[in-house]
């Protein structure tokens, strides 16, 4: 995918060789304390003896279970200064809260999604088509809004998966919230680290998840259409 791309009818567009290098790099990065592609398990954070008269199981310990993240801070954090970012908090926060959207459940695929959007916001630095800030114009021209989409608005790439035309903001929309709040705010899926990765989770699932089991394939356009 190109940041500044205009007339691009591709739902996904791959960014070559270089984030295929940069893909390899989170993969091994995230793989580097797992064995297998499954998340590790459940690990007790706590444990405490139930009070007396409290009916108890097995031993009377009760367990409290956590799930490790399937890529954790410093990971992320790691990923994006790949490409010179520095994101706050709630872009990891965002992006862990998306996965379930996207179906995502293993390291791998996780990193995959990671990389795509590492790689097309530039380390998430940018939520919004570069070109189109100084060339709108051009942009509303590029992305007319013929299927749905108002007609005040530029439906321009926007969030760490660079969402854009009309319709996909209204897929998005109904996906997510069963309303059509992106096809009226599409600005929120590039101010809102939250909404834009709940965007990208619906594109994902749509989209790539079907193919996921390699990288190559989720770069594929005719894997991917």
């Amino acid at each position: 995918m190109n940041m500044k791309r205009l007339t691009t009818t591709t739902k996904f567009k791959p960014g070559g060789m270089a984030v295929t290098a940069l893909a390899l790099a989170l993969l091994v990065a995230v793989a580097a304390n797992s064995v297998t592609t499954e998340p590790p398990p459940p690990l007790p954070v706590e444990h405490e003896h139930e009070p007396e008269g409290k009916a108890s199981s097995n031993d009377g310990v009760v367990w409290t279970f956590f799930t490790a993240p399937l890529v954790t801070l410093p990971e992320f954090n790691a990923a994006a200064a790949l490409k010179g970012g520095s994101p706050n908090a709630s872009w990891y926060n965002g992006f862990i809260a998306s996965l379930p959207k996207a179906l995502i459940t293993t390291r791998d695929e996780a990193a995959m999604f990671l990389t795509h959007a590492d790689w097309e916001s530039v380390g998430f630095q940018y939520t919004r088509e570069v070109y189109c800030q100084t060339n709108m114009a051009a942009c509303q021209t590029a992305y007319p809004a013929n299927a749905g989409g108002l007609q005040t608005v530029v439906y321009y790439g926007r969030g760490p998966l660079q969402v854009t035309w009309d319709y996909n903001y209204i897929a998005a929309s109904l996906y997510l919230y069963g309303n059509y709040t992106l096809r009226d705010q599409p600005d929120l899926v590039a101010s809102d680290p939250a909404v834009g990765w709940a965007a990208a989770a619906w594109f994902w699932e749509a989209n790539v998840h079907a193919v996921a089991q390699t990288f190559g394939n989720t770069t594929d356009r005719k894997s991917v259409v």
